[in-house]
């Protein structure tokens, strides 16, 4: 988080920073510093089982965010990003580029405003934002325990506390990393969702 506000305040250019691996500050964006024009959030699926969001997908739901609807939202993707950069010239605008795959699936998504803060996770390096886009890339970390503990914690709830031994082993087993707990995460929730389906427990 120190690491971004001090890009925010420090660059004369568009601030875009690149985390490898999956960011810890996702989802708590807001808190890190003042964007009263807007703050657009998109899960890119460049990993996992889901089909990867295109730009042209992306660009689309962030100029409806801005009130830009239906036929008026143009149907090239070059048209789409030229209208986004438009829309957040000189506007403070936070991005937040989450699991992205490619560098051609996020160069059409960056505004080139300097009013505009730009962060992109992702497992790849990608090299080409770096070297053509001026992206700083940060290598980070996995989670603390503690961190991996709190993330059960609100997914699962008090069964994150119930038996520490086993969350600590789910923990590792997951490698502390927040997509793999996610899963495993999910896979607690059905099985309790399982055991509260019982036949003898059906109603009519």
């Amino acid at each position: 988080m120190r690491v971004i506000r001090r890009l925010v305040w420090s660059r004369s250019r568009a601030p875009l920073v690149s985390a490898r691996r999956l960011s810890r500050f996702g989802g708590r964006t807001g808190s890190l510093v003042a964007f009263p024009d807007g703050q657009l959030y998109v899960d890119l699926r460049g990993y996992g089982p889901d089909q990867q969001v295109t730009p042209g997908d992306a660009l689309a739901g962030f100029l409806r965010s801005f009130g830009v609807l239906g036929a008026a939202i143009p149907p090239e993707d070059a048209e789409r990003a030229a209208m986004f950069r438009t829309l957040v010239a000189g506007r403070r605008v936070l991005l937040l580029l989450d699991n992205a795959r490619t560098a051609d699936q996020v160069r059409p998504l960056l505004p080139g405003s300097a009013s505009c803060f730009v962060a992109i996770t992702s497992r790849d390096l990608l090299t080409g934002l770096a070297a053509r886009d001026g992206v700083r890339r940060i290598d980070l970390d996995r989670m603390t325990p503690a961190e991996a503990v709190s993330l059960l914690g609100r997914l699962i709830g008090d069964h994150a506390h119930a038996d520490q031994d086993a969350i600590a082993h789910l923990i590792e087993r997951c490698a502390r990393l927040p997509l793999a707990l996610r899963i495993a995460a999910e896979r607690v929730r059905e099985r309790r969702g399982r055991r509260g389906r019982r036949p003898g427990c059906r109603t009519r």
